[in-house]
């Protein structure tokens, strides 16, 4: 569907994609057009025979470039939503990466300028023929800086390395459990593949994701939960532990990535 989308010869799709079955959530990221490729040209005129051309200003550029790049926003979730026949997303996140040369130092650089994420029911509840694209973002709660052409990173929403050798496949253990099963007696790692789907089923509503790490039971890192959330999110370390015993109560941590 967005190799078939029909853009300007000047703008280029390029985009990767990734979904997470478990919570029906779709990762988009897609590289917007960098800036000096949209058209200047305004206009055209003859003067004594003489054509003369008049080419935006600067000011009208970066409007009209953040206007082009909150497009691509809402079009490329639309595309998605509607092709999706089956039903299979919950929710599509939407990263608009630009690559640039800094200034400073010359070198090619990439940046995510703009992140949202939009639920299903929410977004096909939106009359987008009568919407103005930047309120139509904010709307959704997508995370940008005020202007897009000052090419300003911005945090994504959500941002999952699916390569990482560090998490281990999911297993579904919660149906399987009888009502009188002794949690301080199943298999740890049961026990910790039950904490990560009580901590998914927390974090579903939002369109976040919970994954367990490799074994190694040596007091570290049980699971990662990734909250999609701009404000209340980030990345939380869980740490799954049984005892027989009351024990005191011990420090918690929230990280921001």
């Amino acid at each position: 569907m967005l190799n078939a989308s029909q853009y300007p010869d000047w703008m280029e799709v390029d985009f990767d994609l990734g979904f997470n079955p478990d919570s029906g959530v779709l990762a988009v990221e897609y590289r917007l057009p960098e800036k000096d490729r949209l058209p200047t040209l305004s206009k055209v005129t003859f003067v004594s025979g003489e054509m003369r051309e008049k080419h935006v200003t600067e000011r009208q550029l970066n409007t009209r470039y953040d206007s082009v790049c909150y497009q691509v926003a809402i079009r490329t979730l639309h595309e998605l939503f509607e092709s999706d026949e089956a039903g299979a997303y919950e929710a599509i996140v939407f990263n608009g990466w630009v690559e640039s040369v800094d200034p400073a130092t010359g070198q090619e650089q990439q940046a995510c300028i703009l992140s949202v994420q939009a639920r299903r029911e929410e977004f096909l509840a939106i009359k987008l023929s009568a919407v103005e694209p930047r309120a139509c973002f904010k709307s959704l709660k997508g995370v940008s800086a005020a202007r897009l052409a000052g090419l300003t990173p911005v945090q994504p929403i959500l941002q999952l390395d699916r390569t990482d050798t560090r998490f281990v496949a999911s297993r579904d253990v919660a149906d399987a459990l009888a009502s009188g099963t002794n949690l301080a007696a199943m298999p740890w790692e049961e026990f910790e593949h039950l904490i990560r789907e009580l901590f998914e089923q927390e974090f579903a509503s939002s369109g976040g994701e919970v994954r367990v790490t490799q074994a190694s039971r040596d007091g570290g890192v049980d699971a990662i939960a990734f909250d999609p959330d701009p404000i209340r999110g980030g990345k939380i370390v869980i740490q799954a532990r049984r005892y027989t015993a009351s024990e005191p109560p011990r420090e918690c941590w929230r990280l921001q990535p």
